[in-house]
């Protein structure tokens, strides 16, 4: 075994000696330090994008929290008009004062309406004789019976029109008695537009698009950016589904929206008293647009580092190998004196055992 461990020390110098040893040595260091640059600078890239889809996450769900926040302030209002709406049912005619959008300054409804059990209408914001909108909605609603929605607090339909006011949506609120029975109904039209257009700025400056829907994933007003736009899309992914028929308030979109096939990143939050969600959402080319110029240095610094370690091996190997042939020539050398010494050294014996003869 100490022959075979000698023999190898013996190859190895021999290896170094001969110079090919120590360009190995250095191409294999230079592999190695390529190898950490570039490891270093993917690693850190993808922690950046980690780091950038958290923060733009968290961001979306304070966003959602605000909206969701502010959009239960505003349909908490529409329970407050609907118990002034009994109060006119029970023959205090002097409440339809507080039954005017316009008048009250709320603008983010357009109209009300009080309608009896039997569906007949008592009072109308807009004068009308008749409101055939909120009508079909209670006759709607009354169709669905099996489905407990006369027993729900607030009912919010889905816009029939498909025109460039389609965020309008219906909202009614079935008005009880102490004994629980439907004594009529207060309709108003929700201005969903008008609510989204005060996030306009929000909307703007973080790139999100803001998105409410209802309990069954369907989109009933978008703003993205200054663009306002009415319902007609569906989330309808599983886990959208699942959540919004769930007990959880919150949620993150790491999924595609279903129509426009677009991969959003954000979060999606209900109204824990009202049947809405909200969906704030960004773009990936949003999330990552900001660390593209950053990545673009990392690059160009490690591209500039690994051409100098390529360049500094390349150098040292040329020297190395300058180094092996100037010791080859010394080394010849030394054996062409060697040898010339050695041939005069017999030359000098051969003289001196034998000797010239005299004459």
């Amino acid at each position: 075994m100490r022959a075979a461990f000698h023999r190898q020390s013996v190859n190895l110098k021999n290896l170094f000696k001969d110079g090919k040893g120590l360009t190995l040595g250095f191409a294999l260091l230079c592999c190695i330090l390529l190898g950490v640059i570039w490891f270093t600078t993917f690693a850190r890239v993808e922690i950046e994008k980690k780091l950038a889809v958290e923060s733009s996450i968290a961001d979306s769900k304070n966003v959602a929290a605000i909206v969701s926040l502010n959009l239960d302030e505003v349909l908490s209002r529409a329970l407050l008009y609907g118990r002034i709406g009994r109060s006119l049912l029970e023959g205090d005619a002097k409440v339809t004062a507080y039954l005017n959008p316009l008048a009250s300054g709320d603008s983010a409804y357009l109209r009300f309406a009080v309608f009896d059990a039997d569906g007949k209408l008592a009072y109308s914001s807009a004068r009308q004789r008749s409101e055939p909108e909120f009508s079909q909605l209670i006759n709607a609603v009354g169709a669905s019976a099996p489905l407990n929605a006369r027993t729900a607090t607030m009912i919010i339909w889905p816009p029939e029109k498909t025109d460039r006011y389609s965020w309008r949506v219906p909202l009614l609120i079935p008005l009880r008695g102490r004994d629980d029975h439907v004594e009529g109904f207060f309709a108003a039209i929700l201005d969903l537009g008008y609510f989204l257009n005060t996030y306009k700025e929000v909307s703007l400056n973080s790139g999100s698009r803001i998105e409410i829907l209802n309990r069954k994933g369907l989109q009933l007003a978008e703003l993205s950016g200054s663009t306002l736009s009415g319902g007609g899309k569906a989330f309808a992914a599983r886990a959208y589904t699942a959540f919004l028929s769930g007990t959880q308030v919150e949620s993150v979109i790491p999924a595609m929206a279903a129509q426009d096939g677009i991969q959003t990143i954000g979060a999606l939050r209900k109204l824990e008293k009202y049947p809405l969600a909200i969906a704030v959402s960004r773009e990936p080319d949003h999330v990552f647009g900001k660390l593209a110029r950053a990545q673009r240095q990392y690059f160009t610094q490690s591209s500039m580092v690994s051409l100098a370690a390529i360049l500094l091996t390349f150098g040292l190997t040329s020297i190395a190998r300058r180094r092996k042939k100037l010791y080859d020539r010394l080394t010849y050398s030394e054996r062409e004196k060697s040898g010339l010494i050695n041939a005069l050294e017999k030359e000098k014996t051969r003289a001196i055992r034998w000797p010239r003869r005299t004459i």
